[in-house]
Protein backbone atom coordinates (compact mmCIF):
# COMPACT_ATOMS: atom_id res chain seq x y z
CA UNK A 1 0.00 0.00 0.00
CA UNK A 2 2.86 2.36 0.87
CA UNK A 3 4.47 1.73 -2.53
CA UNK A 4 1.21 2.65 -4.26
CA UNK A 5 1.17 6.06 -2.53
CA UNK A 6 4.78 6.66 -3.46
CA UNK A 7 3.98 5.81 -7.07
CA UNK A 8 0.96 8.17 -7.06
CA UNK A 9 3.07 10.95 -5.53
CA UNK A 10 5.81 10.48 -8.13
CA UNK A 11 3.31 10.47 -10.99
CA UNK A 12 1.68 13.64 -9.66
CA UNK A 13 5.05 15.37 -9.44
CA UNK A 14 5.94 14.32 -12.97
CA UNK A 15 2.66 15.62 -14.44
CA UNK A 16 3.00 18.88 -12.50
CA UNK A 17 6.53 19.37 -13.83
CA UNK A 18 5.45 18.72 -17.41
CA UNK A 19 2.51 21.11 -17.07
CA UNK A 20 4.77 23.81 -15.63
CA UNK A 21 7.30 23.37 -18.43
CA UNK A 22 4.58 23.67 -21.06
CA UNK A 23 3.19 26.77 -19.36
CA UNK A 24 6.62 28.39 -19.20
CA UNK A 25 7.28 27.55 -22.84
CA UNK A 26 4.00 29.11 -23.91
CA UNK A 27 5.11 32.42 -22.36
CA UNK A 28 7.88 32.79 -24.93
CA UNK A 29 7.14 36.09 -26.62
CA UNK A 30 7.18 36.39 -30.37
CA UNK A 31 9.19 38.92 -32.34
CA UNK A 32 6.06 41.02 -32.83
CA UNK A 33 5.32 40.95 -29.09
CA UNK A 34 8.81 42.21 -28.25
CA UNK A 35 8.91 44.83 -31.03
CA UNK A 36 7.15 47.47 -28.91
CA UNK A 37 7.74 50.37 -31.31
CA UNK A 38 6.80 48.26 -34.38
CA UNK A 39 10.02 49.26 -36.13
CA UNK A 40 10.62 45.81 -37.57
CA UNK A 41 13.74 45.38 -35.44
CA UNK A 42 14.39 44.71 -31.76
CA UNK A 43 16.52 47.05 -29.71
CA UNK A 44 18.42 45.92 -26.63
CA UNK A 45 15.82 47.76 -24.53
CA UNK A 46 12.97 45.82 -26.13
CA UNK A 47 14.82 42.54 -25.63
CA UNK A 48 15.34 43.04 -21.89
CA UNK A 49 12.04 41.24 -21.23
CA UNK A 50 13.83 38.02 -22.17
CA UNK A 51 17.00 37.43 -20.14
CA UNK A 52 18.24 34.61 -22.36
CA UNK A 53 17.76 36.72 -25.48
CA UNK A 54 19.90 39.51 -24.03
CA UNK A 55 22.57 36.97 -23.03
CA UNK A 56 22.70 35.67 -26.62
CA UNK A 57 22.50 39.14 -28.19
CA UNK A 58 26.10 39.33 -29.45
CA UNK A 59 25.84 35.94 -31.13
CA UNK A 60 22.47 36.72 -32.72
CA UNK A 61 23.25 40.21 -34.02
CA UNK A 62 25.14 38.85 -37.01
CA UNK A 63 25.43 42.20 -38.81
CA UNK A 64 26.55 43.98 -35.59
CA UNK A 65 24.16 46.89 -36.04
CA UNK A 66 22.93 46.76 -32.44
CA UNK A 67 19.47 45.63 -33.52
CA UNK A 68 17.91 42.24 -34.17
CA UNK A 69 16.00 41.74 -37.37
CA UNK A 70 13.33 39.07 -37.49
CA UNK A 71 15.66 36.64 -39.30
CA UNK A 72 18.27 37.06 -36.57
CA UNK A 73 15.61 36.59 -33.89
CA UNK A 74 14.40 33.42 -35.59
CA UNK A 75 17.85 31.91 -34.98
CA UNK A 76 17.26 32.51 -31.27
CA UNK A 77 13.88 30.74 -31.43
CA UNK A 78 15.44 27.79 -33.26
CA UNK A 79 18.14 27.55 -30.57
CA UNK A 80 15.47 27.64 -27.85
CA UNK A 81 13.52 24.78 -29.43
CA UNK A 82 16.57 22.58 -29.95
CA UNK A 83 17.76 22.84 -26.33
Amino acid sequence: MKNRWILVACAGTLFSTVALAEEMGSEQKSFADLDADRSGTLSVEEATENRQLTQEWVNLDTNSDGLLEEAEFSRFNMTEVSE
